[in-house]
């Protein structure tokens, strides 16, 4: 991250009590942990002088019906905090939906906005204090806008890969939908002005956008995009690396896409490690194909990864968003159904519309604590 910066504790906390002024960064983050909650218990864990923390808003609400917009995606803020062990930290704010979330006064993230009917809410905002070593803030990605019909798919949030990734949009068909952003992908859209244009969710790099008519997108991977292709024949394949093929659907045989492959946990995105395909995109009806990085999209669309979108359907099962993801847009009601889709995830993914009679959450925001004994 950084590598030497003096500091006697100008962030409003105390230097180490051996001395110590030069701080260094650690090579790599190895402890988090993660706050989904208000509290102002927090203490500094043992042999800890710094911490790392990353603060996202909470994501907005997609619309129902059609034409329906996606909620947009929270705002992002981190910095590197100066502690001794033990210190008492500063009050944690977590926004719920569209809320906003701080560390203290240093941190502040903004909740992403509501759609408004077929318009897709703008991205939140971060703000960090300037002296904060590595302070870094991003914006959320604006929800999937539709022109005259279907469902757009929810923005990313903001993370240390940049801004959030935006929910991908729809155009005239009812049947036509968008895949929810990723961190920094977007979400791929259908908006041929055919039947049956699903995009696949965005991951680090974007979702399959539907190009013709009966399109089934992958979803994007860390290091490549997802695919599309058309006339129900296969399903586009997931972004690499670790991609999912997509499903074979043919009057010979039918088979179910392939989910995305890849590894990361929540702190591979402080070391900015992630690794994850795209999930492939799915058969008419087969089985959804869930990512690593974006979920594959079709009539059932694949849940995203860590800063993963989920999937666009053109019926009732669109994805959810991963940590940080956007939900994909749904074109059938799904207020039936026995759990929630289209829902943006922790840490500030904006919910996908939904043709239902409720827009599908975003998710609420989050902060991240990260740390290294003895650094």
């Amino acid at each position: 991250m950084d590598t030497i910066s003096n500091n006697n504790g100008a962030y409003g906390f105390p230097s180490p009590p051996n001395g110590l002024v030069r701080r260094v960064a650690p090579p790599t983050w190895a402890r988090y942990k993660l706050i989904t909650a208000t509290t102002s218990t927090e203490t500094v864990p043992m042999g800890v002088y710094q911490m790392l923390a990353m603060v996202w808003g909470g994501g907005g609400t997609g619309t129902s019906g059609t034409p329906s917009g996606g909620g947009g995606g929270g705002g992002f803020a981190m910095g590197i905090i100066d502690v001794v062990p033990g210190q008492l930290l500063p009050t944690i704010t977590i926004g719920a939906a569209a809320g906003t979330s701080s560390f203290g006064t240093l941190l502040t993230a903004t909740g992403g906005a509501n759609a408004s009917a077929d318009i897709g809410g703008a991205g939140g905002t971060g703000t960090g204090t300037v002296s904060l070593r590595n302070n870094f803030t991003a914006s959320g990605g604006v929800g999937g806008t539709v022109t005259t019909n279907g469902c757009a798919g929810g923005g990313g949030a903001g993370s240390p890969y940049g801004n959030g990734g935006a929910g991908g949009d729809a155009d005239t068909v009812s049947s036509n939908a968008g895949g929810g952003g990723g961190f920094g992908g977007k979400g791929g859209s259908g908006i041929t002005g055919a039947n049956n244009c699903v995009g696949g969710g965005g991951g680090l790099t974007n979702g399959g956008s539907a190009v013709v008519a009966d399109a089934r997108s992958g979803g994007g991977g860390s290091a490549s995009e997802g695919a599309s292709t058309s006339q129900d024949v296969n399903g586009g394949t997931g972004g690499g690396p670790y991609g999912g093929l997509g499903a074979v659907n043919s009057t010979v045989a039918t088979t179910n896409a392939g989910c995305g492959g890849g590894q990361g946990t929540l702190l591979s995105i402080a070391n900015m490690s992630l690794v994850g395909g795209g999930g492939g995109g799915s058969a008419n009806n087969g089985l959804y194909s869930s990512g690593a990085g974006g979920g594959g999209g079709r009539r059932f669309g694949g849940h995203g990864g860590i800063g993963g979108g989920g999937g666009g359907s053109n019926g009732a099962l669109a994805g959810n968003g991963g940590f940080g993801g956007g939900g994909g847009g749904a074109t059938a009601n799904n207020t039936n159904l026995p759990i929630g889709r289209s829902n943006g995830g922790y840490g500030g993914g904006g919910g996908g519309s939904n043709a239902g009679s409720g827009g599908s959450q975003g998710g609420s925001g989050a902060v991240m604590l990260c740390w290294t004994e003895g650094y």
